[in-house]
């Protein structure tokens, strides 16, 4: 289950139309604000080594999605609403080397994620693109992100997500 969602997830992230990088290219910016460097490098910790360890990969901007968690059905295997969550992180790294700029690239990284998430559960029909391999995205929960900076090697974390899935 944990693999077909995170690849279910990172290859949403990558849609063409409805993906992280179309999302930032339709996005209203404010002011003098430019649209951040569109995504290179989609990792999830299933078919990425960096992302397997925790580690960010060296080509950035890059989007890192891992699992926080799974809880399963108590006591069942399959019911109408589900066999369980799924909660997982993603994290954006940026190579910006200014804080002001890094933290608002990281809001609009936001805001694409949640543009991305929202059209998954709306031109998704019937589960569309939510399901593989007999899992199915069902539901997303309430998605919790901050615009960070967050020194890691070379690059920044500019932006984290926790999305919760009921698959």
């Amino acid at each position: 289950m944990l693999i077909d969602v995170l690849r279910l997830t990172t290859a949403w992230f990558q849609h063409g139309t409805h993906g992280i990088n179309a999302q930032l290219a339709a996005l209203d910016y404010d002011g003098s604000d430019t649209a951040p460097a569109n995504i290179v490098t989609f990792a999830d910790e299933v078919t990425q080594d960096e992302a397997a360890r925790g580690q960010i990969p060296a080509t950035v901007p890059a989007l890192v999605t891992t699992v926080e968690s799974l809880t399963m059905v108590n006591n069942q295997t399959a019911t109408e609403v589900g066999d369980g969550t799924i909660v997982l992180n993603v994290r954006i790294a940026v190579s910006d080397p200014d804080a002001w700029e890094a933290k608002r690239n990281g809001a609009y990284y936001l805001r694409a994620l949640h543009w991305s998430l929202r059209r998954w559960v709306r031109e998704a029909p019937d589960g569309v693109n939510r399901a593989r391999n007999q899992v199915a995205v069902l539901e997303i929960g309430a998605v919790e992100g901050n615009a960070l900076y967050e020194q890691v090697g070379d690059v920044l974390i500019t932006a984290g997500a926790r999305i919760p899935l009921t698959v």
